[in-house]
């Protein structure tokens, strides 16, 4: 793997994890939080919309589908961040990045991705899933 992705790589995490400090991610998100961050993303004009991101909502819809779950639980936004990240919020919300997107090669990557955010809140496994190091950057 190029140095240069690994960075980036290095840097997704750092900025996924800042969100344990903001408090964006404990488990104590009930759904109207989540609707909250949406909104604040949203606010601040940090929301992509068309094609992209009626393709990642698609995307996440067939997998939840096939493992059985309520598509119409959960929310995938993609967010206008050059970072290399995705994050979840309890209650069904799934941020990603659009710097990801642009980062992952083919359709199975973003299903892993989607696969592993999915799978956080289900498991009630926040603080275990991601050390706190330092806060994000350009999201917030």
């Amino acid at each position: 793997m190029p140095i240069l992705r690994r960075c980036a790589m290095a840097r997704s995490v750092f900025l996924a994890t800042g969100l344990l400090l903001l408090g964006l991610a404990s488990g104590a998100w009930a759904r109207s939080d989540g609707e909250k961050a949406l909104a604040e993303f949203e606010e601040k004009g940090a929301v992509y919309s068309g094609a992209l991101a009626d393709y990642v909502a698609q995307v996440g819809q067939r997998m939840l589908r096939a493992a059985g779950q309520d598509p119409e639980r959960y929310t995938f936004t993609v967010l206008d961040d050059p970072s290399i990240n995705a994050f979840a919020v309890d209650g069904g919300y799934i941020f990603v990045a659009r710097g990801l997107l642009a980062y992952l090669e083919n359709e199975a990557q973003l299903a892993a991705v989607l696969g592993h955010e999915i799978a956080i809140p289900r498991n009630g496994n926040w603080q275990a899933a991601v050390p706190v190091l330092a806060p994000p950057s350009s999201v917030f």
